[in-house]
């Protein structure tokens, strides 16, 4: 069955109320079944509750789309998820020192996790705070050095100064997916972020290919990932719900 609803504690401890990932397809749309229609009202129930919900659909499911804002989720932003095949052999060069982060880097990664970051879903969604979204996009970084996200994790450093890092995930397909990627605002437009990508594509030549998502308000990323030669797989919109 698609129409799952997952708690999600670690995000409900920064937003201090109850938290769900929604997770649908095509849900509830003429007929349903009577696990459907069981889930739908755990759905209602929880709604009615002081409580967080987020979620992400296809753009092409507009039905969906049209049943989730009568019931008031409010869509965020678009996400778009690009892919680039992994080139064999000779790579780009690399200007900026990059190498694998050590426990000693967890301070300075952290602190670029939380001031970096304009327009994530977080950033974005008016009723979350400004310094809340810092605390979930810095925690979901260290989260890599307490072992509970991430497979792998790449800083940047110029003159023995930590300037960007590179968060990421293997994907069961042979992929590997950039879960999130900063550069420090005194260094943005200086190739740094170009420099870990291309790092990454020359760690991982095993690999066949390799993703990540971003916002369509994040015109910048938008313009570095096509520039590297990342092509636009899939879009999906962000709703978000809020019940205070």
């Amino acid at each position: 069955m698609n129409n799952i609803i997952n708690k999600d504690p670690w995000l409900s401890g920064f937003l201090e109320r109850e938290s769900y990932t929604l997770n649908i397809d095509a849900p509830w749309i003429g007929n349903v079944s009577k696990e459907e229609s069981d889930e739908r009202e755990k759905l209602f129930d929880l709604m009615s509750q002081s409580v967080f919900i987020q979620t992400k659909i296809d753009t092409l499911e507009l039905k969906v789309i049209a049943l989730l804002e009568s019931w008031g989720f409010r869509l965020i932003d678009t996400n778009i998820v690009f892919e680039k095949m992994v080139l064999k052999g000779e790579h780009t060069g690399v200007s900026t020192e990059i190498r694998v982060a050590e426990d000693r880097d967890v301070k300075a990664v952290g602190e670029l996790g939380r001031n970096s970051f304009v327009y994530s879903r977080f950033h974005l969604d008016p009723e979350i705070p400004v310094e809340i979204a810092n605390k979930i996009k810095s925690d979901w970084v260290l989260n890599f050095f307490r072992g509970k996200r991430g497979d792998q994790l790449f800083v940047a450093e110029r003159d023995r100064e930590i300037v960007g890092f590179n968060q990421l995930i293997y994907g069961q397909d042979n992929s590997v997916c950039i879960d999130l990627i900063a550069v420090g605002k005194c260094f943005a437009r200086q190739g740094v972020a170009s420099d870990l990508i291309n790092y990454t594509e020359a760690a991982y030549g095993e690999k066949n290919r390799i993703v990540v998502g971003t916002q369509v308000s994040n015109i910048p990323s938008i313009r570095l990932y096509q520039k590297l030669g990342f092509r636009i797989c899939s879009s999906k919109y962000v709703f978000h719900y809020h019940n205070l």
